[in-house]
């Protein structure tokens, strides 16, 4: 062949006689690698496209690589393309199209691709085309010159986009991909697209599958045929676009990769015969960001029912022994947890059968399991609701395969059913006190408040040197104000699952308000009258007004001024007789007004709850009880002291009457 200057040229023509076609000259270019000097396509004799590479000049070291095979009637005239490799221009009824060919690529793999330009037929007969018609520039933008009666029209094209390229997705049909390995995407995204070399049309339904990576582990997300309307190729040919579940995409801060099998999408257009390759396992790698908005709900525990199918319910029955129906239900719990996927610490079995469910005649088994929260060493840090939710998405999902597809225990749970929140009573109050238990700040508020109680009844009675105090006043009083505090509390943490109880609850905690403020007024307006109470309040009246807001809460704290605590003046106020009728008849009035029926709304909620029963609720059935109970003893003695003491004036006057 005709040498020149290596130094030179980037690329260069050479006539390799004997083995090109007819005036079909051979197009070299020279290779900045070490392995390779130069890079040579030609059409030989057959028709074929065939690539040589040529190792070593001066020892004629070459190997050569057959790439496509051309018809009769077409015209192919090679180009070089500076710093890349090959333009073919290829002519056939009338059609202009051309392939690239990138020589950093290693063509001797039948899965590497071609670029493709497809023109418009823009020209009627050979004559519109003049000779030498195309020009390349260093930028990777032809020029198309074309005659039209005399005059000259030119027409540019950037190749960039066709230029198949080296991906670490180790396809080169594919031109670029969405997410790229560099993007971070939100949790819930739900769209891959990937564009292509190659005009693209149709799609076969060949299996794309999603992975989460997780140490050694790679947990499936789901598996679909790569058709409408999950697989879509945009209008132009050139891109598909991959449609994904809410849930796929779901943990944040995690890895992901992108399993597509071969042949997944068929070319558009007449040109290389080849089955377009998948993406291998670990090629495609996407990574979610730490971006995380928890859906508002602080419930550390949940439970929820499962239902089996009747296939997995018939299954169930045929286990002989406890063993293997506990080891059943074990797997399922370790199959559920790799399908959310969640850390196994967080998924809990709560009984082998919560109930059996019928509906026409058949009679499904019911599950409960228990989702807590996360701890520092979770990887899956998502709060126990949207755990819930992300079950509950997985199990409902049909006509895809889901995790709990493949799984040989979890395949049996009913998809129509789902994954119901529910509250097994007696359970709830048991993971209410492990809840509680395990509440640092419930703990020392209700410590504080024990020990505060404690205290102040000692410091009280050492105080009272006259033993004048009345010795159950402290804990009364504070036992109304864990009350009060756990009513409001109640009503604002469970507002959204009171349903028809939320009304009730209000009017049970505003009107006793209302009255107790009432009854409150009215004692001070009439104790006002006594010149010394009056002296007493004016000297007192900051401390005085602060305790009687209290007081607005039940009346029966008043009593707090008449304890006669520590011997202090401000609790050694005497009421009349009418106020203590007053404070006397308003405590009954709480009892009836306030005490029992919020005593039977914190039962019936308990009993009708369809969502996890909270500490707050718990705690305040059980201060309602307490109350309650405290109220119905108080009262009973009262009664019977009075009782008692009326027939003691009784009796007392007969003994009068005799002795006269």
């Amino acid at each position: 062949g005709d040498d020149s200057n290596q130094e030179l040229y980037v690329f260069k023509t050479l006539r390799l006689f004997g083995i090109t076609s007819y005036l079909q000259a051979s197009v070299c270019v020279a290779n900045k690698g070490i392995s390779i000097q130069y890079h040579c396509l030609f059409i030989n004799y057959d028709s074929k496209l065939k690539l040589i590479n040529i190792i070593d000049l001066n020892s004629n070291n070459t190997s050569s690589i057959d790439l496509i095979a051309f018809t009769i009637n077409q015209y192919n005239v090679i180009y070089a393309i500076p710093d890349t490799g090959f333009l073919i221009e290829t002519t056939s009824n009338l059609q202009l199209d051309y392939f690239v060919l990138n020589t950093s690529i290693d063509y001797s793999d039948t899965n590497n691709a071609f670029g493709e330009l497809i023109t418009d037929n823009y020209y009627i007969n050979d004559s519109d085309l003049s000779y030498n018609h195309l020009f390349i520039l260093p930028n990777n933008t032809i020029i198309q010159m074309l005659a039209n009666e005399g005059s000259f029209t030119f027409l540019s094209t950037d190749l960039s986009s066709k230029i198949p390229k080296d991906e670490p997705y180790k396809n080169t049909h594919i031109n670029k991909v969405y997410p790229s390995q560099n993007d971070l995407i939100s949790i819930g995204t739900t769209a891959l697209n990937m564009s292509f070399v190659h005009s693209i049309d149709p799609t076969t339904g060949s299996n794309i599958s999603i992975y989460q990576q997780h140490n050694e582990e790679n947990f499936l997300r789901q598996i679909f045929l790569c058709t409408s309307p999950n697989c879509v190729i945009s209008e132009d040919f050139s891109s598909l676009a991959i449609n994904l579940l809410t849930i796929t995409f779901n943990i944040p801060n995690s890895s992901y990769y992108v399993e597509i099998d071969d042949n997944f999408v068929k070319y558009k257009y007449d040109g290389p015969k080849t089955i377009i390759p998948g993406i291998k396992p670990g090629n495609w790698i996407i990574k979610t960001s730490s971006e995380y908005n928890p859906i508002n709900d602080n419930t550390d525990y949940i439970t929820g029912i499962l239902r089996l199918n009747l296939e997995g319910t018939t299954e169930f029955k045929k286990l002989k022994n406890t063993n293997e129906k506990k080891n059943f239900f074990d797997q399922m719990r370790i199959e559920l947890s790799k399908s959310i996927p969640v850390d196994l610490s967080r998924i809990r079995k709560i009984k082998d059968i919560f109930g059996i469910d019928k509906i026409s005649n058949l009679e499904l088994l019911l599950i409960l399991f228990e989702i807590g929260p996360s701890d520092d060493n979770c990887f899956n840090n998502k709060s126990s609701i949207d755990v819930f939710n992300d079950l509950d998405s997985i199990i409902k999902v049909k006509n895809i395969t889901m995790p709990l597809d493949i799984y040989d225990h979890t395949k049996y749970i009913d998809k129509d059913y789902g994954f119901q929140r529910t509250a097994d009573l007696w359970e709830e109050i048991r993971i209410s006190l492990k809840s509680f238990a395990s509440n640092v700040s419930y703990l020392v508020i209700i410590s504080v408040l024990v020990f505060s109680s404690i205290v102040l009844f000692i410091y009280g009675k050492y105080k009272d040197r006259k033993q004048e105090m009345e010795n159950m006043t402290i804990f009364k009083i504070t036992l109304i104000i864990i009350d009060v505090i756990n009513d409001v509390s109640f009503i604002i943490s469970s507002k959204n699952d009171l349903h028809n109880l939320l009304i009730p609850s209000f009017v049970f905690l505003l009107f006793p308000f209302i009255m107790n403020t009432i009854f409150t007024i009215i004692i001070f307006l009439h104790e006002m009258k006594n010149d010394v109470f009056e002296e007493w309040f004016k000297n007192r009246s900051k401390r005085i007004i602060l305790i009687t807001i209290f007081s607005s809460g039940d009346v029966e704290l008043l009593h707090l001024f008449d304890s006669k605590f520590g011997g202090y003046d401000i609790f050694k106020i005497n009421f009349s007789q009418y106020s203590k009728d007053l404070i006397t008849w308003g405590s009954y009035l709480n009892i009836i007004l306030e005490d029992l029926p919020q005593l039977i709304i914190q039962i019936l909620f308990a009993l009708n709850s369809t969502n996890s029963y909270s500490i707050i609720a718990f705690i305040t059935l059980i201060t309602s009880s307490v109350v309650m109970l405290v109220d119905i003893v108080e009262g009973g003695f009262t009664i019977y002291a009075e009782v008692f003491h009326d027939k003691g004036n009784k009796t007392n006057n007969n003994r009068e009457r005799d002795t006269r």
